[in-house]
């Protein structure tokens, strides 16, 4: 096992969703100067769960942010 997914939710939850649920995306420090599309954020997010992922001694591989249920953009590296 590569890490917990107990470990993973909490970590999504606590750095992503709990920042950007609910939220004004264009007014978070992440955003600032930052146009709020799909591609921009998943960058960002992608960021920040690489920075949150450090200590844990995680890559990340893939990540995938849908806007609608046909609609999404995706990081992939490799």
């Amino acid at each position: 096992m590569i890490i917990n997914f107990s470990d993973l939710k909490k970590i999504v939850n606590e750095e992503v969703i709990e920042n950007f649920d609910h939220h004004f995306i264009n007014d978070l420090d992440c955003m600032k100067n930052k146009v709020a599309t799909c591609e921009i954020m998943i960058e960002v997010i992608w960021g920040i769960l690489e920075n949150s992922l450090k200590g844990k001694k995680v890559k990340l591989e893939k990540l995938r942010l849908y806007e609608t249920d046909t609609s999404y953009a995706e990081i992939e590296v490799g």
